[in-house]
């Protein structure tokens, strides 16, 4: 650590880490439209606290992230407003990583390469720009372990009841957290080698952790119950697995530079020391837990989920920056280099190549909406399938201030209020028909397909639709299409089914 009088270059350095993520972070923030994962997020935090609680049980996310940006839609509500949130928490993070490197490892400059590995991450900057709970998950991470460390050199209980309400708090933003707190337990054990006092203070620490999370267990339940069958995440395989990986280094979209190997090379380099071995700990347990998940109960790993372990990472870097073995240091420094290097063509390929894996979903929802809006005429209704393609069209429809269109959905209208979240079903025939006596009369449908359904043979519902109503044109769009059908005659146009009504 440095003294006062050593400190002001420590502190400068700091803001600039801060300013350059900000910059980096607020960097055409607004230049793509909300996704649809986007929508979903201002659509749920616009909902009242009753339709929230109902919607949180087919949400495969909790609720702490809703809840703030629900009260920060009460102040503003535009693209860039709701994105600020996820951006301010990105940079704050690089803040985080820094205050946990300088105490690990007792080293300003641990903590600036920390920050600045953060500051650079494709990964994280990704996430610092999307309207979704990830950044903040982050922080908790590091704050959590920032307790965790406090406690381990301090053995002060209220350091240990830290850690456990930012791990509680992790949890109600993200419920893969579940797969983090045995690392975070083994982390504990390393760390303080304790004794008799400190394994009470464990044991007490967890029964807090436990009791805090018990309100969410009930989400969980269900949500856990739902990923078994109804989220559709491609089969693990090596290649996927070796994507995820790269993300943990720096994923370079578009270009795909393989940089998993790196991350061989910095669990083979760091040292069998209490810091090296719990961070470690921190990249290696919840990844080979949501493998073994994936490989016995149902396929969970994306990218996303391995977010809280770019913390270990960035501090395993960190730490070889700093190791005093001078063959570790020099390949550490080396390699740093590199990963720097390769984290700035990551940030370039981001910009680069937005529609990449790694990247954003291009979707021009504005432009769908404003399609609908010059075309529409009375007696239209705009159906979205799957059912969850409404959510950034409804936040478009809003900013542009103009009438709504009525909406359905396949398999059924989301509505308000909420209904099941999900638009992915088994049996879509066994659908149709609550379709067809559900939708709102209409003459003609404007139809939002989304890209999957583009690229697999049309199943029942389109050629249900095919068989009722001629197609008149065909907007495309990147990650969907738009199109406009016209009924056939006033004897196929659906009314709307009394058991349906007011869904």
């Amino acid at each position: 650590m440095t003294g006062p009088a050593e400190g002001r270059p420590v502190r400068l350095a700091l803001a600039g880490l801060l300013v350059l993520a900000a910059a980096l972070r607020l960097f055409r923030l607004t230049a793509l439209d909300l996704w649809i994962d986007e929508g979903a997020s201002v659509w749920f935090a616009s909902l009242d606290l009753n339709g929230l609680m109902k919607v949180l049980e087919s949400e495969a996310n909790p609720g702490l992230f809703y809840l703030l940006l629900k009260g920060w839609l009460y102040l503003g509500g535009s693209d860039l407003w709701v994105r600020l949130p996820a951006a301010g928490f990105g940079v704050l993070g690089v803040w985080a990583v820094f205050a946990l490197g300088r105490r690990v490892f007792k080293s300003d400059a641990a903590g600036l390469v920390a920050g600045l590995l953060v500051a650079l991450s494709p990964f994280q900057l990704h996430y610092s720009q999307e309207v979704r709970a990830y950044t903040l998950w982050f922080d908790l991470t590091a704050l959590g372990l920032l307790f965790l460390w406090r406690w381990a050199e301090s053995g002060r209980l209220a350091h240990l009841l830290g850690f456990a309400g930012a791990a509680s708090l992790g949890f109600y933003s993200h419920y893969s957290t579940v797969f983090y707190l045995p690392a975070y337990l083994l982390m504990a054990l390393i760390l303080a080698r304790p004794d008799r006092r400190r394994l009470g203070q464990l044991v007490a620490a967890h029964l807090v952790l436990g009791l805090l999370c018990l309100p969410g267990l009930y989400h969980f339940w269900l949500n856990a119950q739902q990923v078994v069958v109804n989220f559709s995440i491609r089969p693990l395989t090596l290649p996927a697995l070796k994507h995820v990986l790269d993300h943990l280094i720096a994923v370079t979209p578009g270009w795909k530079i393989p940089t998993w190997p790196l991350l061989l090379a910095l669990l083979a380099l760091t040292p069998a020391r209490r810091a090296g071995l719990s961070l470690a700990a921190l990249v290696v347990l919840p990844l080979g837990l949501m493998v073994l998940a994936s490989l016995t109960v149902k396929p969970i790993i994306l990218p996303r989920v391995v977010l809280p372990s770019l913390v270990g990472t960035v501090l395993l870097w960190a730490g070889l920056w700093v190791e005093p073995g001078s063959f570790r240091r020099r390949a550490g420094r080396g390699l740093v280099g590199l990963v720097v290097l390769l984290s700035g063509l990551g940030v370039a390929a981001y910009f680069l190549h937005p529609d990449q894996p790694g990247a954003k979903y291009v979707s021009h929802w504005r432009a769908a909406v404003q399609t609908v809006q010059a075309g529409r005429r009375p007696g239209d209704a705009v159906v979205f399938t799957p059912s969850w393609m409404e959510f950034p069209y409804w936040w478009y429809e809003r900013q542009m201030k103009i009438e709504p269109i009525p909406k359905w959905g396949f398999p059924l209208r989301i509505g308000r209020p909420p209904g099941p979240i999900h638009g992915l079903v088994d049996d879509e025939a066994a659908w149709l028909e609550r379709f067809w006596a559900g939708l709102p009369p209409a003459q003609r449908l404007w139809l939002v397909v989304h890209h999957w359904l583009l690229n697999r043979p049309p199943g029942p519902f389109l050629t249900s639709l095919a068989g009722r109503a001629e197609l008149v044109r065909t907007w495309p769009l990147p990650h969907m299409e738009l199109r406009l059908y016209r009924l056939r005659g006033p004897e196929q146009a659906p009314s709307l089914g009394s058991g349906d009504r007011g869904r």
